[in-house]
């Protein structure tokens, strides 16, 4: 089975590759995508299997591209995860997304929400030290 593909939307490099790492440990392939233009072209393009939107992503466009996925019946497939702070909690367009994680939240509770969303080559879990609950 071939690894999985995960688009990371992520304007800050440093969190942008942060992330990347901890998705690699998970047997991820990752790509990086720091502008919005790009995101839209490689998100059609790739059809990935989960897309990592932190917001806010370009102002807007972040949300603009969750709604994009959900309308694109060739991504239906596809499972978001939305990191944002407590000021997008309101949003409505965050129902669209297949979780959302709050920050500041723990590389734990990412990992337990991606295993809880793809099916990975060694689903195994405990690559980080605890889990915690998944949100929402």
């Amino acid at each position: 089975m071939p690894k999985p593909l995960a688009l990371i939307l992520e304007g800050d490099r440093r969190l942008g590759d942060t992330l990347v790492d901890l998705l690699e440990l998970l047997e991820m392939r990752c790509e990086l995508i720091r502008d919005s233009k790009q995101a839209r072209q490689q998100i059609t393009h790739l059809k990935p299997d989960l897309v990592v939107i932190d917001l806010p992503f370009y102002k807007r466009t972040g949300l603009e591209i969750l709604t994009d996925i959900r309308i694109d019946l060739r991504l239906r497939d596809t499972k978001v995860i939305v990191i944002s702070t407590d000021q997008y909690t309101e949003t409505a367009e965050l129902d669209l997304a297949d979780a959302v994680l709050i920050k500041p939240f723990s590389f734990n509770l990412l990992e337990e929400t991606v295993y809880t969303l793809i099916e990975l080559p060694s689903s195994d879990g405990g690559k980080f030290a605890s889990f915690s609950s998944i949100h929402p």
